[in-house]
């Protein structure tokens, strides 16, 4: 006997009976594989807590997409056939009309999916058998409450590429026992939002935009910029390396025939997926303060992406200023540069030729605070924003029911009774997780030869100071002032971590690589 549901029959490759067994793979894989000690330890921390609310709230906000949530005056069309919100969920007399216009309501969407056909062809490739993938909407409501806590109140579903009508799902009554249908149904809801989360995660906010679009500025740069050039000379630390990097990426992980295309639920369609994105795709998204303000987050608690974020961005810019304020006196000498002039074009007209309006690129730099805005995007993108959405992906996904690479079932129905027969049917089967924890944890390794922007002798890691494109000593006190700083920001955030259940620290600046290396 299988322990499956008969309604369920088992298809080809093996599935978990249990979240007891998924813990089990991961432990036996990390001690197969020697897996680092730290990093095992974050994963069970996230296993400890994954199913409460608090946990999934805290990964959409610090996990590794952290900047999708937008606050939202009235529900998009998509959400207008959703039932009446149960009294629990909000508060007994608290409306959600009322609590839209107060501005506390906020939105999770996946609508990059839509039109991305389900997965499946390509997993003989790593398997020896095929299976569905899912490629459903997972859309999230959340509800700053009046005790300032973020709580999600609404996850919707929608199985388009299975013509099935939106479902839509809310958090238990506190009462509901972990084996009711109500706990279940929300727990699979969740699942369906984490999954639909990674599938976005790791073609768009990580691969297209940490290195794709880096690397266009890379190619641009050493195209451009001489290396005594002083651009030159304050950016190449940060764009070295990807170009090598992205070349590996694409011949093993995000060719239509490599890992990702063969593991997740979108890989059958994964470019579709980076043409959406790209299409959508403007300079405003990549400077921090306004991406912030356009998606008005700015009072969200718990939101330390955005906390430590918004300081790099502060520190990143003082930087940037200091050292331009050495070669560039005045407006004038900025659009007299033929040479960064060039390399500005060939970024817009080159780089982003087939997106519309150029992504909205400068066309030109013409006066010293848009260098100095210019230079802290890519360097910010290329250290800062890769660092956040690629250092973290092991604590996440190393526990498959968190962030599963594809649901094997469609959504259920409004009325369906959610049983845990039916919870298990739909997650990876046991190869699909085992690939799943091995990429994870390789892809959330730092690289031999990553330096960072704060070192550490007992870790071996190198600073911003083993960097060798400066030589002027103006240059390097602009490098030491920053590295001082950096110091005290750091401390902060030692000092703020205490007092999380887990802490938030993979941007902290001796975690944080000069450029894409991984």
């Amino acid at each position: 006997s299988s322990g499956i549901n008969a309604e369920y029959p088992l298809r080809p490759g093996e599935h978990f009976k249990s979240f007891k067994e998924f813990e089990q793979i991961f432990l036996e894989l990390a001690e197969e594989h020697d897996y680092d000690k730290g990093m095992v330890y974050d994963v069970l921390q996230v296993i400890k807590y994954w199913k409460e609310d608090e946990e999934y709230v805290r990964q959409e906000l610090c996990g590794i997409n952290p900047a999708r949530i937008k606050k939202i005056r009235s529900l998009p069309d998509s959400w207008i056939m959703m039932p009446q919100m149960p009294d629990h969920v909000m508060g007994e007399g608290v409306t959600l009309e009322e609590e839209m216009e107060a501005g506390r309501i906020y939105l999770i969407e996946t609508d990059m999916l839509e039109g991305v056909g389900d997965g499946g062809m390509l997993m003989p490739i790593l398997t020896g058998f095929s299976l569905p993938m899912i490629v459903s909407l997972a859309d999230g409501l959340f509800y700053h409450d009046r005790d300032d806590k973020l709580r999600p109140i609404a996850i919707r579903l929608e199985y388009k590429n299975g013509g099935h009508a939106p479902t839509f799902w809310h958090p238990p009554p506190i009462s509901a026992e972990e084996e009711s249908h109500e706990y279940l149904s929300w727990m699979l809801a969740k699942m369906y939002s984490s999954s639909a989360n990674m599938q976005i995660h790791a073609i768009l906010t990580h691969f297209v935009q940490a290195h794709a679009i880096v690397e266009t500025y890379a190619i641009a740069l050493y195209r451009c910029l001489p290396r005594q050039h002083p651009i030159h000379k304050l950016l190449v630390p940060h764009l070295a390396g990807v170009i090598p990097i992205n070349v590996q990426g694409r011949q093993f992980l995000t060719k239509s025939t490599g890992v990702m295309a063969a593991l997740m639920a979108s890989g059958d369609k994964l470019w579709r997926l980076a043409d959406v994105f790209m299409k959508q795709f403007r300079y405003e998204h990549c400077v921090m303060p306004e991406n912030v303000r356009t998606r008005e987050v700015e009072d969200l608690p718990g939101y330390h992406f955005r906390d430590d974020a918004l300081q790099w961005w502060e520190e990143l810019t003082t930087y940037v200023g200091d050292f331009v304020a050495l070669h560039y006196f005045t407006d004038e000498m900025v659009a007299g540069d033929s040479e960064l002039q060039n390399m500005v074009h060939e970024i817009r007209t080159i780089g982003f030729k087939r997106i519309p309006e150029n992504a909205q690129f400068p066309a030109v730099l013409d006066n010293i605070p848009d260098l100095v805005q210019y230079c802290t995007v890519l360097m910010f993108n290329s250290s800062v924003w890769h660092t956040a959405v690629n250092f973290g992906q092991f604590n996440y996904l190393g526990y498959v029911p968190n962030a599963p690479c594809a649901m094997t079932l469609p959504p259920p129905a409004q009325d369906d009774k959610i049983t845990m027969e039916r919870v298990l049917l739909s997650m990876p089967v046991k190869e699909m997780a085992r690939i799943q924890i091995d990429i994870s944890y390789s892809l959330s390794l730092f690289s031999p030869v990553e330096k960072f922007f704060l070192g550490s002798v007992r870790e071996d890691k190198n600073d911003l100071s083993s960097e060798t494109s400066m030589v002027d000593e103006e240059e390097l006190a602009c490098m030491d002032n920053l590295m001082r700083r950096l110091k005290e920001f750091q401390n902060r955030i030692n000092e703020r971590n205490r007092g999380l259940r887990i802490p938030y620290e993979i941007i902290r600046p001796d975690n944080t690589p000069l450029t894409v290396q991984t």
